[in-house]
């Protein structure tokens, strides 16, 4: 199996998200002419490396307006973790915000199954964009997307074979305005993970600072 998530600051008592400022799209809806899932599908082929896209002049990764934001590098014990970015004027961006990628096997091993949605459902997990809470506890399921990779993603290293399906919660969004942005993501697990997705609970405190240029 393959899992991570990203974070910033463990929210224990979601509230509703605010009205103000923009929203992401909601993941039933076309974003940039592409659903959240095929999105995520997208994003998750560049994350394992079998997607290639050249960088922009800013170093991101894009496919037409659209940037695949990059993922702090923590370990999920709760160490903070800080990412800057810098958007052209016009940019929307693919974020994940918590995933579990699911893998064949060479071995004899039974492929991973997915994980009951009490998973997802049950996570302290708060998003906010310049102190306005636009994912938590509250719409967290309209973020919610379940598929299998068709076709899978090899990975060729045994006794993984390939990743064949990804539940995760995720958004899309709308190009942000001119000026300097901060992303704030407060995760924390409430029910341990299945054993094949090593057990154990997650804590993540990670926030990035996205600048957009003129």
């Amino acid at each position: 199996m393959w899992w991570s998530a990203i974070a910033a600051a463990a929210a224990l008592w979601p509230s509703p998200p605010a009205s103000a400022g923009n929203q992401p799209f909601l993941g039933q809806c076309s974003a940039f002419g592409k659903t959240l899932a095929h999105w995520q599908d997208t994003y998750f082929r560049w994350y394992v490396g079998q997607l290639n896209l050249p960088p922009d002049d800013n170093g991101n990764a894009p496919i037409g307006h659209v940037v695949l934001m990059p993922l702090p590098n923590v370990p999920g014990d709760g160490t903070p973790g800080h990412l800057d970015v810098t958007l052209n004027r016009g940019q929307g961006f693919v974020l994940p915000l918590f995933f579990l990628l699911g893998t064949s096997y060479t071995d004899g091993t039974s492929p991973d199954a997915m994980v009951d949605f009490s998973v997802f459902q049950t996570l302290n997990l708060t998003l906010r964009i310049d102190g306005v809470a636009v994912v938590n506890g509250w719409n967290l399921k309209d973020y919610y997307s379940r598929f299998l990779f068709t076709p899978p993603i090899p990975i060729n290293s045994p006794p993984i074979d390939s990743v064949i399906w990804c539940q995760d919660v995720g958004l899309v969004h709308s190009p942000l305005s001119v000026g300097t942005h901060r992303i704030k993501l407060d995760l924390k697990s409430s029910q341990p993970l299945p054993p094949n997705f090593g057990g154990g609970y997650l804590e993540y405190h990670n926030t990035w600072t996205l600048t957009v240029l003129r």
